[in-house]
């Protein structure tokens, strides 16, 4: 057996190693428990529909705004009459669930940044970990309806 002595590691330098892998760890599960925490607040949404739901939103602030083009009509109107609901019942409906989707948003961007600061401002393994098990319960909270 050889032995390579010029990639021997220091206990400092093992030390910092174990430090970073569990900084990249906490960071990865804040990370994974805000996006569960994110699609609880939403549900389980095909990504297609996620990716109107920006055009939805202005389309159903152009009606109950009294503005809207044929076009913003007739997104609300397409998936109303699948629905059976009244265009501007859904355009109501549309905006409210907009705006809690905004805050829960914000308030999940908050604590995403707060908490990586802390985590990265972490001196032992044991300290990131324990500020991923604090931020849970914060992250339950950001993402309570509004």
């Amino acid at each position: 057996m050889t032995i390579d002595w010029g990639k021997r590691e220091s206990a400092g330098e093992r030390a910092a190693g174990e430090l970073a892998r569990a900084r990249a760890a906490a960071a990865a599960g804040l990370v994974g428990a805000i996006e569960a925490a994110a699609e609880a607040a939403t549900g389980r949404v095909p990504l297609a529909e996620r990716l109107s739901w920006p055009a939805k939103e202005a389309a159903a602030r152009a009606i109950l705004a009294g503005a809207a083009t044929a076009a913003d009509l007739g997104l609300i109107a397409a998936e109303a009459a699948v629905t059976g609901e009244v265009p501007g019942d859904l355009a109501l409906r549309i905006v409210g669930r907009a705006e809690a989707l905004r805050t829960i948003a914000a308030r999940l961007a908050g604590l995403r940044r707060r908490t990586l600061a802390e985590i990265g401002a972490a001196a032992t393994a044991a300290a990131a970990a324990g500020v991923l098990a604090a931020a849970r319960d914060g992250i339950a909270a950001a993402a309570a309806p509004p």
